[in-house]
C-alpha cells in the first residue's frame, strides 16, 4: 500500500500523554506518546499542517518509532508490520536469491557469512529497530573483538560487511518492510589491509619455468596462470574441453562447493577456444599436461 510523499519540516516530536495523576510521570515511566510530524503550511490554505498517530511503548522506542514514522511520510510508503528480525530476513534474503538463480552457491555462502558475522551483534533485533546508530555500535563491538571468531574484525571485513548489509536493507526497503535503508547513514568502513599485488613479469615468467605440468597440482596452476582461468573453471575442465591439435581449450562449465559441475559465473566464461599453451612452449610439454589431467 502507497501513499503519496510529502516533505516533513523538522524531525517531528514526541509528546507524553500519560503524566500520571500529579502531571509529574517521568519520561522514564511513561509508555503512551503521541507522536507529530509538521508538513509546514499549505500553500493553498496558509494553515500548518501536521500528521500524527498514538505509540505504546518506552520513550527509546518511541523515538525509533518517530524516525520511521517521518520516513514513511517523505517516501511515500507505508512500511508492512511484521516480525523480521536481522537474521530471519538475512536468511530469507539470501534463500530467495539463490531460488531465483541470482547467485551461485559460492555466492551466497559469502554472503551468508558477512550477514552472519552482523547478526551476531545485531540478529534478534526487528528490522525497523534497527537505526544507524544501532549499526555503528556494533561496528565499534566488531573492531573490539566482539565477534562469532572472539577477534578483532579487519577494516576490509567490515567494509564487506557493510556492502552485504546495504544490499539486504535495500531489499527490504523496496518490498515496503522497512522505510528508509539505516546504512545510507552510516560511512563506509575504510579498507585497512595491504591490496594485493600481480607479479611481475620477470616473478610470472620464472612461476610459469618454475611448474611442472606433469604433476597434478601443478598443471592446474599452469592452466589459471596462462589462460587466465579461475580455478572454479579448471576444476571444471575435461577431456572433451581440450584441443590438443589445435592447442586450445574451451570451458564449459565451473564447479561449486561440493565439487558439483555448474555454468561459468559469467557469459564471458562461455569464450570461444582459448590458447592453450603459451606462446614458445613445445608440443611435449602440452602431452605432458595431457597426461597430468588424466590423474
Amino acid at each position: 500500500m502507497t501513499a503519496m510523499a510529502e516533505k516533513t519540516n523538522g524531525k517531528g516530536s514526541i509528546y507524553q500523554l500519560d503524566k500520571g495523576k500529579d502531571g509529574k510521570k517521568p519520561k522514564s515511566k511513561c509508555r503512551k506518546w503521541r507522536l507529530v510530524v509538521s508538513l509546514g503550511k499549505d500553500p493553498h490554505t496558509g494553515k500548518y499542517r501536521q500528521k500524527a498517530k498514538n505509540f505504546n511503548g518506552t520513550y527509546t522506542q518511541a523515538q525509533r518509532e518517530l524516525r520511521e514514522f517521518v520516513a514513511q511520510i517523505e517516501g511515500g510508503n507505508l512500511v508492512k508490520r511484521n516480525g523480521w528480525t536481522f537474521n530471519g530476513y538475512a536468511k530469507h534474503y539470501v534463500d530467495t536469491r539463490v531460488a531465483a538463480g541470482e547467485i551461485q552457491e559460492r555466492t551466497a555462502n559469502s554472503l551468508r557469512g558477512t550477514l552472519r558475522a552482523l547478526g551476531y551483534r545485531i540478529g534478534e533485533l526487528r528490522l525497523q529497530e534497527i537505526t544507524p546508530e544501532v549499526i555503528e555500535a556494533a561496528y565499534i563491538d566488531l573492531r573490539a573483538g566482539e565477534s562469532l571468531s572472539g577477534k578483532p574484525l579487519s577494516g576490509r571485513t567490515l567494509y564487506n560487511i557493510n556492502l552485504s548489509a546495504y544490499l539486504m536493507f535495500q531489499n527490504a526497503k523496496e518490498k515496503g518492510i522497512v522505510g528508509e535503508n539505516p546504512l545510507d547513514k552510516v560511512p563506509m568502513p575504510k579498507k585497512d589491509t595491504k591490496e594485493k599485488e600481480s607479479l611481475s613479469a620477470n616473478a610470472y615468467s620464472a612461476l610459469i619455468s618454475a611448474l611442472d605440468p606433469t604433476e597434478r597440482f601443478q598443471c592446474a596452476v599452469l592452466l589459471c596462470a596462462t589462460l587466465g582461468l579461475r580455478r572454479s573453471e579448471s576444476l571444471g575442465l575435461s577431456w572433451g574441453d581440450v584441443d590438443f591439435a589445435n592447442g586450445t581449450v574451451n570451458v564449459h562449465a565451473s564447479t561449486d562447493d561440493h565439487a558439483g559441475l555448474k555454468e561459468p559465473k559469467t557469459e564471458a566464461g562461455f569464450s570461444s577456444p582459448i590458447h592453450a599453451r603459451a606462446a614458445g612452449r613445445r608440443d611435449h610439454e602440452a602431452q605432458g599436461g595431457r597426461h597430468a589431467l588424466a590423474h
